[in-house]
């Protein structure tokens, strides 16, 4: 089930593989659309929306969350600036 742009989806890392798969697989058959975000796609098509990213990569995750809400209704300003305060890690 893919995510359609006004409905809430589950948000779920590790989603291509292991205890990841299994819980998109779960959400998918409770009817819950899913964005996987992951490194690698799943092997096999799980239903979920994939988006490729390198969540180790704090620019990388920071622009796909971004793509995700940019492509949703359900975009508000006080999510980017909670989103950009959260991710402002600066390495030691």
């Amino acid at each position: 089930m893919t995510a359609s742009d006004n409905e809430p989806a589950a948000l779920v890392t590790g989603g291509s593989r292991g205890i990841g798969a299994a819980i998109v697989e779960r959400l998918i058959r409770r009817g819950i659309p899913v964005i996987n975000l992951d490194r690698a796609p799943p092997e096999t098509d799980n239903g979920a929306d994939f988006v490729e990213v390198d969540l180790t990569d704090v620019d990388a995750t920071r622009d796909a969350l971004h793509e995700i809400l940019m492509e949703r209704s359900m975009i508000r300003a006080e999510f980017f600036a909670a989103l950009d305060s959260y991710l402002d890690v600066k390495p030691n």
